[in-house]
């Protein structure tokens, strides 16, 4: 089929319009190609890509391409691949892909699973920079998209050298694990120092079981 393409699933839950489709009979593989629109109204996703198909037998989507994306209207995604499997309800990425939520906040992850029953993305090798400029990285972190939280693992954060009043630091931290919401960061284990980076250890360093960042107060 061509031009003027409206496909749609599970009795009009899902819709896909595009330019042209193909579809395999004996493979029961939907392909559609050109300014592809996909939306699911239950789970409140939106995808836009050049191409994607739809396997009938195992209900899987996979988009290919310039790939922006949209979950519950407040985060978005830049990505060149993405696989919604609705049978498990997992919508994953084994690219690169930007995350940006509706607040300001920009994340990196080389690659991600959406649990979408749980509103939750895990992600793997994580870089996240919050409204503030204040760098994290992390090997790992969890976003819960109903909250806003976000967990992490193995994390450090470089500060935004003006935040702690002496634009001539460079305020840094890191530690195990990490919780953070919008007013609030706790870090396990951590290490924090405004001395400038060099080649040597940094001439003073603070050591704690946890620490709190008031986000707020630009307080440790």
């Amino acid at each position: 089929g061509y031009n003027g393409i409206e496909i749609t699933f599970n009795n009009n839950k899902q819709k896909i319009t595009a330019n042209k489709f193909e579809y395999d009979k004996n493979e029961k593989n939907l392909t559609i190609i050109g300014e592809v629109i996909f939306t699911d109204e239950v789970a409140e996703i939106e995808v836009f890509s050049d191409k994607a198909s739809y396997n009938q037998d195992k209900k899987i989507y996979r988009f290919n391409k310039n790939i922006n994306a949209k979950f519950l209207d407040k985060y978005f995604l830049k990505t060149e691949e993405i696989q919604y499997d609705t049978l498990k309800n997992l919508v994953s990425s084994k690219t690169s892909t930007k995350i940006n939520d509706n607040i300001g906040n920009q994340f990196m992850v080389s690659n991600f699973k959406y649990f979408r029953l749980l509103n939750q993305i895990n992600a793997i090798g994580a870089e996240f920079l919050d409204n503030k400029k204040n760098k994290y990285i992390m090997d790992q972190i969890v976003l819960d998209l109903n909250t806003d939280q976000i967990l992490g693992k193995d994390i450090s954060i470089n500060f935004n050298n003006s935040f702690f009043g002496n634009p001539k630091n460079e305020p840094r931290a890191k530690g195990k694990k990490i919780f953070s919401d919008k007013n609030t960061s706790l870090i396990s284990k951590g290490v924090f120092t405004t001395c400038k980076k060099n080649d040597k250890c940094p001439p003073w360093v603070i050591s704690a079981d946890e620490v709190k960042h008031d986000k707020k107060k630009q307080q440790l």
